[in-house]
C-alpha cells in the first residue's frame, strides 16, 4: 500500500501544475471516453476477447507494469501472449472497476492519470477452484490515434479478511480427482475431509478452505 501511495504522489506532482484546464463539458466528454475505454477492457477480461484487449494497449511500443516494487516494460506482442495463456488456464468470473475512478487529465488533454479500486474473481479451469479480490491502483492513459491506451500500469492488492463457508460434502465430492497443472505439469490429487478440500502433490498435502461454492483459498 506504501509502495502505491508513493508512485501515486510522484504523479500528481508531475502533473499539478499542468491539470486540464478545459471547460466542464469538454472535461467530462474526455473522461466518460476514458472510462468508457476502462469498461470495454474489463469486458474484454470476462468474455477473453484478445482483440479488445490488444487494442486497450499501444500498437507499437510497450507497457509498464509496477507491480511489488518491481518494475517492468512489457511490448504489446509479447503481453497479448501472456493474456492468451492466461486464458488457457483461468476464467474471470469478475472483473469490474468501482464507480467514480478519480481521473486527472495533462493540460493538453493527452495523457490521463486514473486511479482507482477494481473486483476481481477468477477460477481455475481445471479444478473449478477461484479466488475473489480487491485492487487498488494508479493507471495512466496516452491519446495514440485518437484513442486512450495504457501506457503504465501500477496496482496493489487490498487485503480482506477471509470469509470461510460450510459446504455440503456432495459439492466437495465433485472435486474429487486426478489433475495435472498447466503450468508445471504436476500431477496432484484431490480429495476432501467432509469439511475442506485437500492437494496432494509428491506427498506433500495443502489444504483450501471454501468461501463459496467455486471458491477456496489455502490454509497457510
Amino acid at each position: 500500500m506504501k509502495s502505491l501511495k508513493i508512485v501515486l504522489s510522484m504523479f500528481l506532482l508531475l502533473t499539478v501544475s499542468v491539470l486540464f484546464a478545459q471547460d466542464t463539458t469538454t472535461r467530462n466528454n474526455a473522461k466518460n471516453e476514458l472510462i468508457e475505454t476502462i469498461e470495454q477492457k474489463n469486458q474484454a477480461m470476462l468474455t477473453g476477447d484478445i482483440d479488445a484487449i490488444k487494442n486497450y494497449y499501444p500498437n507499437k511500443g510497450a507497457t509498464l507494469f509496477v507491480s511489488y516494487q518491481n518494475i517492468n516494460e512489457i511490448k504489446t506482442d509479447l503481453l497479448v501472449q501472456s493474456y492468451k495463456s492466461q486464458f488457457d488456464k483461468i476464467k474471470y468470473t469478475e472483473y469490474k472497476t468501482l464507480p467514480d475512478p478519480a481521473v486527472y487529465f495533462t493540460n493538453d488533454g493527452q495523457t490521463a492519470f486514473v486511479y482507482s479500486t477494481m473486483e476481481v474473481a477468477y477460477e481455475a479451469l481445471n479444478t473449478r477452484m477461484g479466488e475473489k479480490f480487491s485492487i487498488i491502483g494508479l493507471e495512466v492513459f496516452n491519446k495514440d490515434n485518437n484513442k486512450w491506451v495504457s501506457v503504465l500500469t501500477t496496482t496493489e492488492e487490498v487485503k480482506e479478511k477471509r470469509k470461510p463457508i460450510e459446504l455440503d460434502k456432495s459439492v466437495l465430492d465433485e472435486y474429487n480427482g486426478t489433475y495435472k497443472s498447466s503450468r508445471t505439469g504436476n500431477v496432484f490429487q484431490m480429495k476432501n475431509d467432509g469439511k475442506n478440500l485437500i492437494s496432494t502433490v509428491r506427498g506433500e498435502e495443502s489444504v483450501y478452505i471454501p468461501q463459496s461454492e467455486y471458491s477456496f483459498y489455502k490454509d497457510r
